[in-house]
């Protein structure tokens, strides 16, 4: 909560497959926000590196 109040909504966020990440209610979710959902690819493990590297920076941050 405070992050989004602090913040705003964020624009997009980015996923792994997850079941918790495909589940039609957490879509339903992001869409009433307008929150538009990407999701990494299975065969880029990269790209899960990114996301977990960009929530380390977030993570930090709030904590100041």
């Amino acid at each position: 909560k405070s992050i989004v109040c602090r913040f705003g909504i964020p624009h997009s966020i980015v996923t792994d497959n997850g079941r918790q990440f495909i589940a039609q209610s957490f879509e339903n979710f992001l869409q009433e926000l307008g929150i538009k959902h990407l999701l990494t690819l299975v065969e880029h493990p990269q790209t899960n590196g990114q996301a977990e590297a960009a929530n380390k920076v977030i993570l930090r941050e709030l904590k100041k």
